[in-house]
């Protein structure tokens, strides 16, 4: 019976599906923003506002990581162990930089808590994220695009 490795299998990232979750992160980003201009003492007290501000931010990650997925899958790179792994894998690949790495693993930690232990969301990190990290998704959307570039100009050659 053949053993198959990572890498045995690969196609090429679908561009369209990638662009789709791009956008959709835009579109995210630009809720988030609108949040981020909220006065803090009214997001944290507006339960409504800082619901969403938790969404957007869950679902904004999401979205970075079904992108990460996605790569790791169609160019058959190793299944990463959790959320955060993934981007390890993606830095493995050359895909994300390493200093780049420490950021993309506390998002998807972040994702964790929103998820599985939301009870334990302070309102001040989710004030500090608005304010200090909304840039970083911008910088995974730089690689991805970057990567997506180069793996088409390897693939005309």
């Amino acid at each position: 019976m053949p053993s198959y490795q990572p890498g045995d299998y690969t196609v090429a990232v679908d561009v369209r599906l990638t662009q789709d979750r791009l956008k959709r992160l835009d579109q995210y980003l630009t809720t988030l923003r609108k949040l981020a201009q909220v006065p803090r003492s009214t997001l944290i007290e507006d339960a409504i506002l800082r619901g969403s501000a938790e969404r957007y931010l869950q679902l904004a990650i999401e979205v970075c990581l079904d992108i990460a997925n996605h790569v790791i899958a169609a160019e058959g790179h190793r299944s990463p162990r959790d959320y955060a792994d993934a981007f390890c894998v993606l830095t493995e690949a050359g895909i994300l930089p390493t200093e780049f790495l420490p950021v993309a693993q506390r998002m998807a930690r972040f994702r964790n808590r929103l998820v599985h232990l939301y009870w334990e969301v302070d309102a001040e990190t989710v004030y500090e994220i608005l304010q200090t990290r909304l840039d970083d998704f911008d910088r995974f959307k730089g690689f991805i695009l970057a990567h997506i570039v180069d793996q088409g100009s390897a693939r005309a050659h």
